[in-house]
């Protein structure tokens, strides 16, 4: 069953929820929230508000905790799930510091192995393709490295599975330095099977063409790497306009090419700079409310209290929901509660 996501304000003097999304012609996008009858443990490293963690909730984990550095990343965070955000710098996440910020906030605290499953999306700014100046082996880089020691390394978590996303020029040439030292350092867990691929966020029911790394760590008593076959049936429901019925193009940037609304949005990102061209011949910016819409955020998932610039920080760092959903449930079936 799916669920049509609510959209505030998204058209000059017109407020749509359930019925009028309906009335549009909006399709239901197929972001599955309900809880599933199969439960398992997950936290989380670089998590963000936890957009990300809203697909892997939905594919039935329960949330031991969710990590990041950040303030704002916090205070969203805690606006939308009764799980314990760990606002802790990841490289000195393990189980014992994490069991210590638990039990401060009247928790329960975690024991190595005890989590099922374990989702880590390390900093990709310094890996994009969007930045021209990035470093490959700065600080920020180096987190990427890291996310060896948090699945299995003595200090780890040494989860069931672990699933580390990053953006795909991970595995360009350009990042082959970085990405050879990262393989090198997944090769010495001698507990865990791992196989990595590039995926296009557009086969898995979001409208938008991300395409992401997802390298998928098992460990060795459980099984081996699984991978979901794509869900999307109707590429032309992901198109802009079936979405926005009301827009006919986009740019990015308010100077940029014009686009048509025929195609899927670009990829949204943290500067939030698309531009929409509406069907009275005006243009905006994309507000906040498209922005969740086209990125798969439940329509409940709270983005009130900060700025637009805030919102649009978030989403462009996030997993899109409805992307990672068919792999948690694809490792869920088939390695967690078989």
């Amino acid at each position: 069953m799916s669920t049509i996501l609510n959209v505030e304000t998204i058209q000059r003097g017109a407020s749509f929820g359930p019925a009028g999304i309906k009335a549009a012609g909006i399709p239901e996008l197929q972001l599955l929230t309900q809880k599933h009858s199969k439960e398992f443990t997950y936290g989380t490293a670089y998590g963000g508000p936890s957009i990300g963690g809203n697909g892997v909730t939905a594919a039935g984990g329960v949330c031991q905790f969710n990590n990041d550095i950040g303030e704002l990343q916090g205070i969203v965070h805690c606006k939308n799930s009764n799980a314990p955000f760990v606002k802790m710098d990841a490289t000195l996440l393990s189980p014992p510091t994490v069991s210590e910020a638990l039990t401060a906030m009247g928790y329960l605290p975690i024991a190595p192995e005890f989590l099922d499953f374990l989702l880590l999306s390390p900093c990709c700014q310094d890996i994009s393709i969007a930045n021209p100046r990035k470093t490959i082996f700065s600080d920020r880089n180096k987190l990427l490295l890291d996310c060896v020691r948090l699945i299995g390394g003595d200090t780890g978590f040494k989860p069931k599975v672990a699933l580390v996303e990053n953006v795909f020029n991970l595995a360009s040439l350009s990042m082959l330095p970085l990405m050879s030292v990262f393989l090198n350092r997944c090769d010495e867990l001698k507990d865990y099977y791992f196989e990595y691929g590039i995926f296009n966020a557009l086969d898995y029911l979001t409208p938008q063409p991300r395409r992401r790394i997802l390298i998928q760590f098992v460990r060795k008593d459980v099984g081996r790497p699984v991978w979901p076959e794509p869900t999307t049936r109707d590429y032309s429901s992901l198109n802009l306009c079936a979405i926005l019925p009301y827009v006919v193009g986009f740019r990015i940037g308010k100077k940029g090419k014009l686009k048509p609304a025929s195609q899927p949005i670009n990829t949204i990102t943290t500067g939030g700079g698309i531009w929409l061209k509406l069907v009275d011949g005006t243009e905006r910016p994309m507000t906040v409310a498209e922005g969740k819409l086209l990125s798969t955020i439940p329509a409940w998932f709270n983005l009130e209290g900060i700025t637009r610039n805030e919102a649009f920080l978030l989403m462009g760092n996030a997993i899109m929901p409805n992307f990672i959903q068919p792999f948690v449930e694809k490792i869920r079936d088939e390695l967690l509660c078989k």
